[in-house]
Order: C-alpha cells, then sequence, then structure tokens
C-alpha cells in the first residue's frame, strides 16, 4: 500500500466520522434519557455504633470511632 492510498483512507474514515453528530458514527441515534430517571444509588457509607472505653459513637469504622473519640478528647 502506498503513501497516497494510506492518505485516501484515513481521509475517508476522517470524512465518515465527522457527519452529523446527533447520529453518531454509525448512524446511531443518541438519547439524553438514562434507562433508570428516579433511581437513586444507595449510600456506600453507613454508620454503626460503637462503645469504645465506655462511650458510645456513631462511625463508619471501629478506627474511625477511635479517631471521633480523639478529636473530642474523650480518649
Amino acid at each position: 500500500m502506498n503513501r497516497k492510498n494510506l492518505m485516501l483512507m484515513m481521509a475517508g474514515a476522517m470524512a465518515a466520522t465527522l457527519g452529523n453528530p446527533q447520529k453518531g458514527v454509525y448512524a446511531i441515534p443518541k438519547t439524553d434519557k438514562t434507562e433508570f430517571p428516579n433511581y437513586i444509588p444507595p449510600d456506600p457509607h453507613r454508620l454503626y455504633e460503637f462503645s469504645i472505653h465506655g462511650h458510645k459513637v456513631m462511625a463508619y469504622s471501629k478506627k474511625d470511632a477511635i479517631k471521633r473519640l480523639k478529636h473530642q478528647n474523650k480518649i
């Protein structure tokens, strides 16, 4: 394949992709609709109750509970 044919093929490929942007590369219409419009993702962080040195605290993990109590100067 010579350089001229390669350049023509590249130009043709670029022209094919620069068509109507609403239709996309393969003329498949794009929609802005989501599949689940009322979907609310669940909260990935859930607070748990920990009791450390007699103090109860709500935290994500035991390590986080200790850190929260240290910031409150309770331990």
